[in-house]
């Protein structure tokens, strides 16, 4: 639980964080500010809500869906979740029928771009999903990602026909 110096101090920090970006979100155009909620207790990522924040990421599938039936059961109904980490492809089905699920920011294979496109038609029938690819720019191997031109070409492509 958190002490109520805890508290003021995360909300203070939060406010001067959001204000900041305000003001160089000003001079740059739109861009949105994804608090990564990793490690963090649920009642800091309700204090971030209720002070304004919208946009959550989450890097594990099982912390995802718990926060965000946290937030649902609560009513907060217009947060937006990013999902960030690595995404192995059996785990997209129970990643899509997330509430509020806006973006998946790591598909990093044509496998599962593919399996993205097979599947979100059965559980995102009322909203969009964003997703971003996710390219390799180094050689060290615990780093996942499309490798080279060529496979960001052939998932391009694959995108465009559909």
């Amino acid at each position: 639980m958190m002490s109520a110096d805890s508290s003021k101090s995360s909300e203070n920090r939060l406010k001067v964080l959001t204000q900041n970006f305000e003001r160089i979100n000003a001079h740059i155009g739109k861009a949105e500010l994804v608090a990564v909620t990793k490690y963090s207790p649920l009642e800091d990522l309700f204090l971030a809500y209720e002070i304004g924040h919208r946009n959550f990421g989450e890097n594990r599938v099982k912390d995802l869906e718990v926060k965000a039936k946290a937030f649902h059961d609560k009513g907060f109904h217009d947060v937006r979740w990013h999902f960030i980490g690595n995404l192995q492809s059996n785990k997209l089905n129970q990643l899509l029928k997330i509430k509020n699920l806006y973006s998946i920011h790591s598909v990093d294979s044509l496998k599962l771009l593919e399996k993205l496109y097979e599947k979100a038609p059965q559980f995102l029938k009322d909203r969009d999903l964003l997703f971003f690819l996710q390219v390799k720019t180094s050689n060290e191997e615990e780093k996942s990602g499309f490798n080279s031109k060529d496979e960001v070409y052939k998932a391009l492509n694959f995108i465009k026909e559909r």
